[in-house]
């Protein structure tokens, strides 16, 4: 019997069912030792019929030999952070990994061995994900290591032809050690969609891991990059500010916060103003109130789980 580190595979879902189904097949595919791996697929509320057809497919997995295959149901839709935390609490015991996949990814046949191998040549390495790359044009990259700026809080991206330790990486794919899961306090829910991954990443770096980017290791992901819909404005401003909260200390916070308020608010203002053609009041309304409530706001605590 294999002797490798027992893994758990997260997935949240909702209304992907195609794009599921081509997830969960390259996932069944993986080379890594089935025997070692169980999966837990999270139905956020789905109204397409992806949850009954997600639980069709189960079966496949414990034909193949995997430990367990379970499907779980959101009563009502939650949201993908809030999803994450749930995943977190149903790990088997045993598993000294978690790989977070979305619902939109396909997966190269070697990836769970890629990453776990990069994983347990370093034992403070608590977050490893792979070079994410555009599924209509496999050669553009779409996701890579990406770092916080130390004095302004900005993002920026950096891509690498060999693996690279940096701040944080996209959760679309995303293998984490199940102590630096614990020890950060894992993903906090009330993100609510947007910035969950930059501040679980950065928590993890607070509890003494490192997160590294691979770059051989290719994923396919099945988006666009795109305007983000007005329901997710709020979130993306809010939990921005959220992020610099709750990982960064004086004077450094102080100094990230003034320049995001006094640099930022009026850069998304003006973004309003071009991608409506003019005013939208309601819009300019909630830009600032993400702005108060992510600066002034209550900010939920960083625990252990």
């Amino acid at each position: 019997m294999s002797t490798l580190p027992r893994l758990s595979v997260l997935i949240c879902t909702r209304n992907r069912r195609e794009k599921l189904g081509r997830t969960l097949a390259s996932l069944l595919a993986q080379e890594y030792p089935a025997e070692r791996m169980d999966l837990v697929l999270l139905d956020d509320a789905s109204d397409d019929g992806s949850a009954a057809a997600a639980d069709g497919l189960l079966g496949a997995f414990a034909a193949a030999g995997w430990r367990g295959a379970r499907l779980l149901r959101n009563p009502s839709r939650a949201d993908i952070a809030r999803g994450r935390e749930r995943l977190q609490g149903e790990l088997a015991g045993e598993s000294a990994y978690a790989l977070y996949l979305d619902d939109d990814v396909v997966l190269p046949p070697g990836l769970v061995s890629s990453l776990i191998s990069g994983a347990e040549r370093d034992p403070s390495l608590g977050v490893a994900g792979p070079r994410l790359c555009f599924l209509s044009g496999p050669d553009r990259t779409a996701h890579c290591a990406n770092f916080v700026g130390r004095f302004t809080g900005r993002y920026r991206e950096k891509d690498a032809a060999v693996p690279l330790d940096c701040d944080w990486l996209n959760s679309s794919c995303l293998l984490i050690r199940t102590g630096a899961l614990r020890k950060s306090g894992g993903f906090c829910g009330s993100y609510v969609t947007a910035h969950e991954e930059v501040d679980f990443c950065l928590g993890a770096g607070l509890a003494g891991f490192r997160v590294r980017y691979f770059p051989a290791v290719r994923v396919l992901h099945d988006i666009d990059i795109k305007s983000p819909k007005k329901e997710r404005l709020y979130y993306l401003y809010r939990n921005k500010l959220w992020v610099i909260r709750r990982n960064f200390s004086f004077p450094l916070k102080a100094l990230q916060l003034a320049f995001l308020l006094l640099g930022g608010t009026p850069l998304h203002i003006l973004d309003s103003l071009r991608r409506n053609g003019g005013v939208d009041p309601p819009e300019l309304a909630l830009i600032l109130k993400a702005a108060v409530a992510g600066a002034f706001g209550p900010v939920p605590r960083r625990g252990r789980l």
